[in-house]
This record gives C-alpha cells, sequence and structure tokens, in this order.
C-alpha cells in the first residue's frame, strides 16, 4: 500500500521488545541491542537534491506503546514552525502505519495511520498530528540537537490505542518512514 518508488523497496524491520521503561529523551536507554536501519541520501522520492540529509532510525515496543528513535543528519537541523496537518512542510518525520491485508498495495485504507511529528524547537502538542484523528492524542517525545551538531534526534512513544493494534508477540505492521526536510522551516 505505501508503494516504494525512487525511495527504495521493501525491506522488514523486528522490533525488539524494550529492555527497561524507556523516557524520551534522545538517548538509548532501554532500547534493544539490535542495529538501525538506515535512510541513506540515494533513498530520495521527492525533490532534486537531499542536500546531505540521511537518518538512522530504531524501532522497539512494550505492552503501552511503539516507541521510534530517529537520528536525522541535516545541515541545518531542527526547523519547522508549523503546527498540525502542515508539520510534512519541513524537518521532522512522517509514519504510515498499516494494521491489515498486509500484502496488498493501493491506496490509503481506513484503518491506516498517517502520522505527522515535526522536528522543531517546540516539541509540544503543535509537533504531533495524526491525520484525519476526530482527536489528537497526547504523545510523549523529544527532540534534541545531535551530540555533533550535524542534525537532531527525535525520539517518539506512540501510544498503541494510536495505531489502533493489541500489543503482543508477532504482531506485524505495515510501515514507512519519511524524512521530510526544509532548511528554513517554513
Amino acid at each position: 500500500r505505501f508503494t516504494p518508488g525512487a525511495g527504495g523497496g521493501v525491506r522488514t524491520v523486528r522490533a525488539g521488545h524494550a529492555l527497561a521503561t524507556m523516557t524520551m529523551d534522545g538517548q538509548l536507554d532501554g532500547w534493544p541491542g539490535r542495529p538501525p536501519e538506515r535512510i541513506a541520501a540515494d533513498r530520495l522520492t521527492v525533490g532534486r537534491d537531499s542536500k546531505g540529509v540521511e537518518a538512522v532510525s530504531k524501532v522497539c515496543w512494550d505492552e503501552k506503546a511503539l516507541y521510534l528513535l530517529v537520528t536525522v543528519t541535516d545541515p541545518t537541523p531542527m526547523q519547522n514552525q508549523h503546527t498540525g496537518a502542515e508539520l510534512w512542510g519541513a524537518d521532522g518525520l512522517e509514519l504510515f502505519i498499516g494494521t491489515e491485508a498486509l500484502d496488498q498495495g493501493g491506496a490509503l485504507r481506513f484503518t491506516d495511520r498517517q502520522i505527522l511529528i515535526g522536528a522543531g524547537n517546540s516539541t509540544g502538542d503543535g509537533q504531533f498530528h495524526v491525520v484525519n484523528a476526530a482527536r489528537q492524542p497526547t504523545v510523549d517525545m523529544a527532540v534534541i540537537p545531535s551530540v555533533n551538531g550535524d542534525g537532531y534526534v527525535l525520539e517518539v512513544a506512540l501510544p498503541w490505542g494510536v495505531i489502533g493494534v493489541e500489543p503482543k508477540e508477532g504482531v506485524e505492521l505495515l510501515f514507512d518512514l519519511a524524512v521530510d526536510d526544509s532548511s528554513d522551516g517554513s
């Protein structure tokens, strides 16, 4: 459903169970020792030039949430002045998550989720948005500058109710992650 295009095709990621209580602080505490998945500059799907933007991501889970930790290399990091449904227009992430008919392509289904996560300096409610949700959920997240100053780290806890899944070992999801970029945040 989340059609692979110029960005690179289908991959399988296994999310390990969190090792401890997760704290959204941009650090690796509690994360299983699995290697991150790389999103290289050559996986650009829209635009002409990635301008050096790349990312690595990790996913894990516990009974409360699905956790995502993404480290983004970006020469102009944490530029997002948008809120709500406009978060995709600047630095941040877009998640597409599907829970039914995992082997079928086509348009997004009613149960699929598109989740926008802004990477601006403000990590308040305005930097998280579930597209077409009747009510916007409250989520725990952090956006911090990377240690070497060449990007940012975004960590978010997605409550299972946001995704529409009962957490248990072996659950399979369609999952696509896009890194959005803007040099000026607008």
